[in-house]
């Protein structure tokens, strides 16, 4: 059994009449990686900053390692909470080199040869040591920023979007990279992002947040395949909702029987995203594919038959062409939300 290693219970964080965070709870593991999910101004930015200490709330408690640092009021101040924060502005020192960056933190100078090494191979910076940052990559200059964070041994780092400012193969390839590490050192991280494929490629688990409060907080699978409300399946796109009739585990909608995740009885909406349609050509199909658009990776095919338009997405290679009679059906059971 997994032990919580940060706690945050009943947080709330007010600015003036303006509640920013409001009720949060929610913990992670030692060594896990946790993601908080949400676009812009729906607080997690606000909570990550509560839990660094660099902002007050107004209520609830967070603790870190079975130690409070925060019971209604601070109990531990930012420069004692050991956290690690990095931002999406690399914050390293211009006026200093980057093997002097790395070692900024490290309070025991005698150990600072030694976790400057680490710290170089670690994120492969062996032949920048003697460099100053405006002679580095931004790739570069994050690694440096993150590499400066970890040297002085957090027991928690917190990432807010420190991969906005890269080009996507680069803070992909970071993001994999960093993951890798945390989970060598043991290390739990909380990734603040907007960004879905970032929030479900880094975390174990994440945090759906929307105007201050937690949506859902599960593994990134479950979020996906089962949203816990329309508002959750919504933010993470792709949607299409199907009216429908509920009985028990499978529904009727106007594409027919479809089985659905939860066991239902009466009027339900039923998402089905692009990816669980299944298109069959047929001479007497009962929907038509209105247009088929290449995107590259896959193929965006619009059907329809006077009644509904819907999207499936399928293989590249895969060829329908406009006019063509298809039937459809699903290929995995589908989540269903109870509607009155």
């Amino acid at each position: 059994m997994q032990n919580n290693f940060l706690n945050v219970q009943g947080f709330t964080k007010k600015f003036g009449d303006f509640t920013a965070v409001n009720n949060v709870s929610f913990s992670i593991h030692e060594g896990e990686a946790f993601a908080l999910l949400g676009e812009s101004g729906c607080g997690k930015t606000t909570l990550l900053r509560c839990i660094a200490g660099l902002e007050s709330g107004n209520s609830g408690k967070i603790s870190v390692a079975g130690k409070v640092f925060y019971d209604n009021e601070p109990t531990v101040p930012v420069n004692k909470r050991n956290i690690g924060l990095v931002f999406q502005d690399y914050a390293v020192f211009p006026h200093k080199s980057i093997a002097e960056n790395i070692t900024f933190g490290v309070k025991d100078k005698s150990q600072q040869p030694y976790m400057l090494e680490k710290m170089l191979k670690l994120f492969k910076l062996e032949d920048q040591k003697n460099k100053m940052p405006d002679q580095l990559s931004g790739g570069q200059l994050q690694r440096v920023a993150i590499a400066r964070t970890l040297a002085s041994s957090p027991s928690l780092v917190l990432l807010d979007e420190p991969f906005s400012n890269l080009d996507k193969q680069l803070g992909v390839a970071l993001r994999h990279e960093l993951k890798a590490i945390f989970s060598s050192q043991e290390l739990a991280s909380i990734l603040v992002t907007h960004d879905q494929e970032e929030a479900f490629a880094y975390a174990d688990r994440l945090a759906i947040m929307k105007d201050g409060v937690i949506l859902q907080c599960d593994s990134p699978e479950n979020v996906y395949l089962k949203p816990s409300s329309i508002d959750v399946a919504m933010f993470l796109g792709n949607c299409q909702f199907l009216f429908g009739e509920a009985h028990g585990d499978f529904a009727e909608t106007p594409i027919g029987k479809v089985e659905i995740n939860e066991n239902l009885n009466g009027k339900v909406k039923v998402l089905l995203r692009p990816e669980t349609l299944l298109l069959e050509e047929a001479e007497d199909g009962q929907f038509e594919v209105f247009e088929n658009v290449f995107h590259g990776g896959y193929r965006e095919i619009t059907v329809g038959n006077g009644s509904i338009v819907l999207k499936a997405h399928k293989a590249s290679y895969r060829q329908y062409t406009k006019g063509t009679k298809v039937n459809l059906f699903t290929i995995s059971k589908l989540p269903a939300f109870q509607i009155k």
